[in-house]
């Protein structure tokens, strides 16, 4: 079994929207778009919607889901994770050089967007103000970027500052999770057995001496 960490930003539900067409910005396009239907008018995501394997998507669904090609600036980790992946002979997995562009491609990432909190945590019931975006990796090379790339951080941290984010966790598997950003703080802190939620956050660190 290979490692999957995962970054886990979380937004009130009313930017759910607007942080998307964020991380539209970092983004390679996907044609064709997923379509988003909404009672009175649909909405393209230039997102591959494939890891859904439906044809209607519905904007109250519980959870989305996309395969992304994101966009970071080049750090040491993202450079050595391009000289290990350019041999790969799969051209789809493979980023250009960094001299023949200004910022690294790195796909796939899983995007799964959670509208429905109780379809990702054990939950009593659903949140009605948070929505969670999971960003996750296709094993344990892609882990390893993850876990040691500050440009993907960075990047992430921002979406978080831009569009009114609630918390960032960096998710270990099987290891204690770790919070990046709360509420426009950047934080380095552990959470042991505590949920990975804004609220259990909160009061998790209020009760720390």
């Amino acid at each position: 079994m290979g490692i999957n960490h995962s970054y886990m930003l979380f937004f009130q539900r009313q930017d759910l929207w607007h942080a998307l067409d964020g991380l539209l910005t970092i983004a390679e396009p996907h044609q064709p778009p997923a379509i988003i239907h909404f009672p009175d008018h649909q909405k393209e995501i230039p997102l591959d919607p494939w890891p859904m394997h439906r044809d209607v998507v519905r904007h109250d669904d519980p959870e989305f889901n996309f395969a992304t090609v994101l966009k970071f600036d080049w750090d040491e980790a993202i450079e050595d994770w391009i000289d290990r992946i350019g041999r790969d002979p799969d051209p789809d997995r493979a980023p250009p050089d960094p001299e023949e562009q200004g910022l690294a491609s790195i796909g796939y990432i899983y995007l799964n967007i959670y509208t429905d909190l109780t379809q990702r945590f054990d939950l009593a019931g659903p949140s009605e103000n948070v929505v969670l975006f999971e960003f996750d990796t296709t094993g344990s090379r892609m882990s390893m970027l993850f876990s040691g790339s500050t440009a993907m951080r960075a990047a992430f941290i921002r979406l978080l500052e831009n569009y009114r984010g609630l918390c960032g966790v960096f998710n270990w598997e099987g290891s204690e999770p770790e919070v990046f950003w709360l509420k426009g703080r950047h934080l380095c802190e552990y959470l042991g057995d505590t949920d990975p939620l804004p609220d259990a956050i909160e009061a998790w660190l209020q009760s720390q001496p």
